[in-house]
């Protein structure tokens, strides 16, 4: 008997969001965050910290305004509506020579309002703070912790898809430690890391879970900045709410080995991409391992000064709530360009494509994604910038197919 996912606990299907993967950084957040990968070292629009002794600050605040022609991500009947969107940031380093020290402590708000569809409107923030220590050269310790108040995507799998009421809110606390050692010849890695998601409403207390992560990879030296890795992991899930409405476990535990590449700051290449396998371990007694694909990556490629090639890559498994499922297994892959095409005028173009399948099920769904973005750089701490996106999406289920085109305005500040 094929097992279809419980329709109560579905989205309407989703568009891959303009990043794959959004990431938040301590880091300060560099002009010209359309092609940020080619102007850093432009020394014209490098912004000065504020600095009071051994500390160094930086804030921005960003406008955007977007139209979104498919807020709620469905089929038929499709809102479009205008959105102003404000995103403040302030960014606080120390850095202490002399102990090889280094802190950062990075918070940021998301303020959204909604021109008519005021259920819409949300706002999100998050904190972190990383530190990092040089014991020697070629060793590092590093550590973060991260709060954030996440507003959840439309357009994300296994979204809301009720449009009379918001979307959901999520808080999130991570925790991550790591120790690296490059030698001349060797390098040596292991990672630790934790983290709780947990749904600010009641009514979504079956999303809660807890996540944990261990990573050790190993390299060698086969260039200048360059080694050949290889690496294990084994990471944990467990649902905070045991079983779901099916009465099945939805807690995992996936172990999995990769090996690729390693390339450091400096040269024509930099980043990281691994590929390998992984196998999954279901608690539920009645669900069968499985083994799949597994990849993580990412690259910067760069031919010329002002032009930047990007590549990142993901395949795994990563939580679901459908009913008749355990986890679901997603591949994802993105190719950017990033251009300087004068001083002060920046271009960026990204294609995306997401493969998402759920176990226990013969069900699939794919989406396909395009953006581009200029921007306009006044000085260094204003800019300007236009943005448009287009997104499709196909599923097994006819009701899911939709697409949804977004095109905005974005006013960028620096302090």
């Amino acid at each position: 008997m094929v097992l279809r996912p419980r329709r109560g606990l579905l989205n309407r299907a989703a568009v891959l969001t303009l990043a794959v993967v959004m990431p938040t950084a301590a880091t300060a957040q560099s002009f010209g965050s359309t092609a940020r990968a080619v102007l850093g070292s432009d020394p014209e629009y490098r912004l000065p910290e504020y600095r009071i002794g051994d500390i160094g600050m930086s804030a921005s605040l960003d406008a955007l305004l977007l139209y979104d022609g498919n807020v709620y991500a469905t089929p038929e009947d499709r809102r479009d509506d205008a959105v102003l969107t404000l995103l403040p940031s302030v960014y606080f380093r120390m850095n202490k020579p002399g102990a090889g020290l280094q802190f950062g402590l990075l918070g940021q708000a998301r303020v959204r309002r909604y021109l008519e569809l005021s259920d819409e409107n949300a706002d999100a923030a998050s904190v972190r703070a990383d530190a990092a220590w040089s014991i020697s050269p070629g060793q590092t310790l590093t550590a973060n912790a991260l709060w954030s108040r996440a507003i959840e995507d439309r357009g994300d799998p296994e979204a809301r898809d009720r449009t009379d009421i918001g979307p959901r809110l999520f808080d999130i606390y991570a925790a991550e430690g790591s120790y690296r050692h490059d030698g001349r010849r060797f390098t040596f890695g292991a990672e630790l890391s934790t983290r709780r998601t947990d749904a600010v409403s009641p009514l979504d207390d079956e999303r809660d879970f807890d996540t944990y992560a261990a990573r050790l990879n190993a390299g060698v030296r086969v260039g200048a900045g360059a080694y050949a890795i290889a690496s294990g992991f084994v990471s944990g899930r467990k649902f905070q709410v045991a079983r779901d409405l099916d009465g099945t476990s939805r807690d995992t535990t996936t172990y999995g080995a990769e090996a690729g590449m390693r390339f450091d700051p400096g040269g024509l290449v930099e980043g990281e991409l691994s590929m390998g396998a992984f196998r999954l371990n279901p608690a539920e007694p009645t669900d069968e391992e499985r083994t799949a694909f597994s990849a993580r990556g990412s690259l910067t490629y760069r031919p010329r000064r002002r032009t930047a090639l990007t590549l990142d890559v993901f395949a795994g498994d990563v939580p679901s709530f459908r009913a008749a499922s355990s986890a679901r297994v997603e591949q994802r892959v993105e190719f950017g360009i990033q251009q300087e095409i004068r001083h002060n005028l920046l271009a960026s173009a990204r294609a995306g494509y997401r493969r998402t399948e759920w176990l226990r099920t013969t069900f699939k769904e794919d989406t396909i994604v395009g953006s581009g973005e200029v921007e306009y750089l006044f000085s260094r701490h204003t800019s300007v910038a236009a943005t448009v996106s287009y997104g499709t999406r196909s599923s097994d289920f006819n009701e899911d197919d939709f697409a949804r085109f977004r095109t905005g305005a974005e006013l960028r500040v620096r302090f």
